[in-house]
């Protein structure tokens, strides 16, 4: 089995330095994978609510300075939501009156997940090799 180097799973094991041996098993590869994956938004999640605490903590102090600040940060989020609904809706627009071209569907490998499922219910892991795609 083939895997891109310019693949976002690749790339990210390669950036963590995960990859230590160059020929892998599909299901030790996928494992890796799903654990940095569903480990670093978790991390982030833990790290972003811990961050928050002083803001609490100054919301019982009366302190005005970090209340301006979550409340300015409340209102990037919402005009960041409200930027990309409304361009998503003029894409879609453009897209129905003529003026935009809809996107050419470019042919895609299977996914890393469809792979491994294969592989699971075949009860086969095979090696991966790690191939450049230019």
């Amino acid at each position: 089995m083939n895997v891109s180097k310019s693949s976002w799973h690749y790339r990210l094991l390669d950036k963590m330095d995960l990859l230590a041996w160059q020929h892998e098993t599909l299901c030790k590869y996928f494992w890796k994978v799903m654990f940095t994956a569903v480990l670093l938004p978790l991390v982030a999640l833990g790290v972003s609510f811990v961050g928050t605490i002083p803001l609490w903590w100054s919301f019982v102090e009366g302190d005005l300075v970090y209340l301006a600040a979550f409340i300015g940060a409340i209102e990037v989020v919402i005009l960041t939501c409200w930027l990309g609904s409304t361009v998503a809706e003029r894409w879609e627009r453009e897209i129905a009156e003529g003026t935009r071209e809809k996107p050419v569907k470019v042919y895609k490998p299977k996914s890393l997940f469809s792979q491994w499922l294969k592989a699971k219910h075949e009860q086969v892991c095979p090696i991966i090799d790690f191939v450049d795609e230019s």
